[in-house]
């Protein structure tokens, strides 16, 4: 996504096989407004260089409440990748993520607040800053809270919200409460 006005609001972003990069999100040419809330970011896997992309021309972005939860690239790369912005992030969750680098700053700032992490290393270029923390010694309660709720309110919840209504959805009742799906739609735009 990229180019102007970004908005990313309470979306899953999971289990992506990715041979190459970038198996979580990748913005590009934001403005200020733009931000990022709400969104999870869990068990995907890729080869190489950078999970979550984040790039603009001296713009400030906003990441909040998002979690960065048992993503892999092995051999090189980092978890969040910022050229040229000016990033936020509060409440945010990264915990058990097998990836060398967290934090991998191109002529970028990070100021990580009111958050948590397992892990904190990073790379800063041309004489950039390394990340800034602060208040990061604060704890969640059973680790992660936008993923703690309840499954069969949450199931309950989206009985035909996320899918057809159809006679056989309420046969497999009991197995689908301790499973929750969400199904989002999503509609892409390109420009050229």
């Amino acid at each position: 996504m990229g180019r102007g006005f970004v908005i990313m609001n309470e979306c899953n972003i999971t289990q992506n096989r990715v041979k190459g990069s970038v198996s979580g999100y990748y913005i590009s040419s934001i403005t200020s407004d733009s931000y990022i809330t709400c969104v999870n970011v869990i068990e995907n896997n890729q080869k190489q260089y950078n999970l979550n992309y984040h790039s603009s021309s001296s713009s400030i972005l906003k990441i909040t409440s998002c979690n960065y939860i048992r993503n892999r690239s092995p051999t090189e790369g980092s978890l969040i990748y910022s050229s040229s912005s000016n990033v936020f992030m509060s409440y945010c969750f990264i915990h058990e993520n097998e990836i060398p680098i967290i934090f991998y700053l191109y002529q970028s700032t990070l100021t990580f607040e009111n958050s948590t992490t397992d892990k904190n290393t990073s790379y800063s270029s041309y004489g950039y800053p390394s990340p800034i923390f602060k208040n990061t010694g604060i704890s969640f309660e059973n680790e992660c809270p936008l993923l703690n709720i309840s499954t069969t309110d949450f199931v309950e919840s989206l009985k035909y919200k996320c899918r057809d209504s159809t006679p056989n959805n309420d046969e497999n009742e009991e197995e689908n409460e301790n499973n929750a799906y969400v199904q989002n739609h999503v509609k892409f735009s390109f420009y050229s």
